[in-house]
């Protein structure tokens, strides 16, 4: 024996020769050439057992077949690549840390010489044990990677993680193969070929899926060793994070749940009758996305939950919508389903396989829907069941969380009161369309009987006037002026129930011109003269005579409050006196204080009785309307006018003493006026002599269809413009003849006649260019028959009854000489 084979025999590492054998180019098994003894003792042999001929396979069973192959994987790639291959393992054969040489020959034999390392790998193997129980606990294996060879190698933590059997050989699936295919699937792949290729080190949170099915999150860290610049092996770390992510996910959702919620509230807080179908389809889709259902949708039940109604569907694309199918669906179709909810109940299940016998109905409608998973919750609201709100799972199946049905119901709560509100929102549109509709047609009924009151009181008070002007005895004219005031009372009624209509809808405008408010007084007691002088009342006026009282005003509507004020001071004092008084301060920037007060020494007014003074159709108490009568409208008009003014009518009373009636408004002053009445002038206003003077023989058409009241009208004309023209047509059809014939100066048209009415008469008039001026005769007196009058073309309104002041006034406008 030489000297080296003696050395190789005594040698206290094992050393083997051995002749490879082939299949197809793949080194499968091989003959022992020599074995030395320590050898031997590593494969568990007696030291004599010679082995020179035997084949590996059939002496050395005990190493298992995966081992073998693993070992005859190295021979080959020696081989044929030529090089020495050095490893170092644990082996589970021996159960020692082994380092093994294999050396090729030229002659085609192989080398193998096997150090037992376990001494000096005893403090690494206790160290690595440690890291081990450690990364057991924190769930962090490791794994590392042969760049040259392509092989894997994964640590006992990391196959835990996978779930795959202790000896799983990482190398026997592709790369990749655990991982979940999502949106994180990309960016790892990604990040370890940018690491292999540049050698930089890659972080990666990913999903992967278990050899058992589970999905888990992981973290992976790659470090490349690089040899030569290239990488040439990477080790690493293999954290399960799938609790870390979980909760971090889970705060991430509800964060994006809480932001969706409030975004949500906030549309919500706006929604109407006309929004609300956009903003519940934006919900369902919303909402069906965030918990990832292939289809969310709202039912509605009637009143008495018999029936339901899919009224909102939103569906992902490729899934079938369903909600032609779902109208007017009975309770009795899905009886189960709708115990449940009207008690409140949600309805879900993971698998509607698992549905229980009593809900089969119910399986049958989701199993044609090809639903697999379900959930539902009710809309409730103060113990009713409006409807329900709910997902279906049709691609996948779903597990239903009870986090999940918190939120949903949150959602169905927030549907709830969405429902609510546009239910009030209708009901009190559909309030306001039937108060308008009242109000609309007590407008209507107030304007017509407006009219059919004041038709036969232009009569009563134009021929009235008419007869004033004939001779008459003293029994006569106090007959005929107690008809002069009872048709102006009802005329006032009329004009008090009007007014209270107009400013009850808003409709009531002043109109502010210069006036002269101290003459306005004085003609405003002038009307009450012989009423007072009947109760032996006195009357007085209280004004500086020195105070400019042009000042901008309404004056018809300011005259309508002091004219009423002083009636009902008249009428509640039977003895003493009436006065009203006057004052104005000036305020800068061209603007005065104009306060107005009316005292009695009547009958006064009851602290307790002055809170009905201000309320419509109401007096003091009841007695005062049987003894004094009147509507109870007067104080209410003056006080609401006064208001539109900028005021507000204030009292004063001591039962038994007297009352005051006083208020303050603020108005423009007009300058270089100063006020002059003449007695003689109003006492000629009162009987009637207009003193104006007109055009020579004007010629004036008269187009009213009542005889009584073309009479009346032709009458008045001829008493205040003796060589007029006058002519007479009975309706808008021959009015248009005859004006178009004859050169007519002014034309007094009736808006009610027949075959053609007023305003289609004098739009066609305009039609010609005929210029004549078109004065408007009426019965009603609302804004809209004025404004109806102004757009057929008409240029001005007379409203009945007719009297001869207003009319003499509104002729002189446009035919005064």
């Amino acid at each position: 024996m030489s000297l080296y084979s003696s050395f190789l025999e005594q040698a206290p590492f094992g050393f083997m020769l051995l002749e490879p054998l082939y299949e197809n180019e793949v080194v499968t098994d091989a003959r022992f050439l020599s074995c030395n003894r320590s050898m031997l003792d590593i494969f568990g042999k007696s030291p004599d057992t010679d082995l020179t001929g035997q084949r590996f396979r059939a002496m050395i069973p005990a190493i298992d077949d995966k081992a073998k192959v693993d070992f005859f994987g190295l021979c080959t790639q020696v081989l044929r690549d030529k090089k020495i291959s050095k490893s170092t393992e644990y082996s589970r054969y021996t159960h020692r840390w082994l380092k093994t040489d294999i050396v090729p020959i030229d002659n085609g034999t192989l080398a193998v010489s096997i150090y037992d390392v376990t001494d000096q790998y005893g403090e690494l193997s206790e160290a690595r044990d440690m890291l081990a129980r450690t990364g057991r606990i924190a769930r962090v294996g490791g794994w590392e990677k042969d760049l040259v060879n392509n092989r894997d190698y994964w640590s006992e933590v990391t196959r835990e993680i996978h779930e795959v059997p202790p000896d799983f050989d990482a190398n026997s699936v592709p790369r990749f193969h655990f991982y979940d295919r999502g949106e994180n699937h990309a960016a790892l792949v990604q990040a370890v070929n940018h690491s292999y290729a540049t050698g930089e080190p890659f972080d990666v949170q990913t999903r992967i899926i278990t050899a058992r099915g589970n999905k888990r999150w992981v973290r992976v860290l790659g470090y490349p060793t690089l040899k030569d610049g290239k990488p040439v092996y990477v080790h690493g770390i293999f954290q399960d994070i799938t609790e870390q992510k979980e909760q971090q996910l889970l705060l991430e959702r509800n964060g994006a749940f809480q932001q969706l919620i409030a975004e949500t509230s906030a549309s919500l807080i706006n929604v109407t009758n006309e929004n609300f179908d956009a903003k519940v389809d934006s919900i369902l889709q919303r909402f069906g996305r965030f918990f990832n259902a292939d289809r969310s949708y709202l039912f509605r039940y009637n009143e008495d939950c018999t029936v339901a109604t899919n009224t909102h569907e939103w569906v992902e694309d490729g899934i079938e919508p369903q909600i032609h199918n779902l109208q007017d669906l009975s309770a009795e179709y899905i009886p189960w389903w709708t115990s449940k909810l009207t008690q409140n109940y949600p309805v879900f299940f993971h698998d509607i396989d698992t549905m229980p016998a009593e809900a089969s109905m119910e399986y049958q409608i989701l199993k044609e829907q090809d639903i697999k998973s379900i959930l539902v919750v009710p809309i409730f609201l103060r113990g009713i069941t409006l409807g329900f709100f709910g997902f279906d799972a049709v691609r996948d199946y779903r597990t239903w969380f009870e986090d999940d049905i918190s939120k949903l119901r949150l959602v169905a709560t927030m549907l709830s009161d969405a429902i609510d509100k546009v239910r009030i929102d209708r009901e009190l549109i559909e309030a306001k369309d039937r108060a308008v509709a009242a109000s609309k047609a007590k407008s209507q009924f107030l304007a017509n009987m407006s009219h059919e009151i004041r038709t036969p009181l232009n009569g009563v008070i134009g021929y009235t006037e008419l007869l004033f002007d004939t001779t008459l005895n003293e029994r006569q004219y106090r007959y005929l002026e107690t008809v002069k005031i009872s048709a102006q009372s009802l005329l006032n009624i009329v004009n008090d129930i009007l007014d209270f209509s107009k400013i009850e809808a808003g409709k009531l405008d002043l109109d502010p011109v210069p006036a002269d408010v101290h003459e306005l007084a004085d003609k405003a007691l002038l009307m009450f003269k012989y009423q007072a002088s009947r109760k032996q009342l006195d009357l007085v006026l209280d004004v500086d005579e020195t105070t400019d009282f042009n000042v901008v005003v309404d004056p018809h509507r300011l005259n309508q409050v002091i004219l009423n004020l002083v009636s009902n001071a008249v009428k509640f004092t039977d003895e003493g006196s009436v006065t009203l008084a006057l004052k104005l301060d000036e305020l800068p920037s061209g603007m005065g204080r104009l306060r107005v007060s009316v005292h009695d020494t009547g009958i006064g007014i009851a602290p307790q009785a002055r809170e009905n003074l201000f309320k419509a159709f109401s007096q003091a108490d009841g007695s005062t309307t049987r003894r004094f009568g009147g509507t109870g409208l007067g104080l209410v008009i003056s006080n609401l006018l006064v208001g539109k003014m900028g005021g507000e009518i204030g009292i004063r009373s001591e039962p038994g003493k007297g009352s005051e009636f006083f208020f303050s408004i603020d108005v423009p002053l007009v300058r270089g006026h100063r006020h002059s009445v003449h007695k003689k002038d109003m006492v000629k206003t009162r009987t009637g002599s207009t003193g104006l003077s007109f055009i020579p023989s004007p010629t004036i058409l008269i187009a009213e269809d009542i005889p009584l009241n073309a009479n009346l009208i032709r009458l008045v004309l001829n008493k205040l413009i003796p060589d007029a023209h006058i002519l007479m047509a009975e309706n808008g059809k021959i009015a248009v003849d005859i004006a178009m014939n004859n050169p007519v100066d002014v034309i007094l048209m009736d808006v009610h006649m027949p075959e053609m009415d007023g305003l289609e008469a004098t739009r066609t008039l305009r039609s010609r260019n005929h210029d004549a001026v078109i004065i408007a005769l009426t019965a009603g007196v609302v804004a809209e028959d004025k404004e109806r009058c102004m757009d057929a073309g008409m240029d001005d309104f007379l409203a009945k009854p007719v009297q001869q002041d207003v009319v003499a006034k509104m002729l002189y406008k446009y035919i005064g000489a």
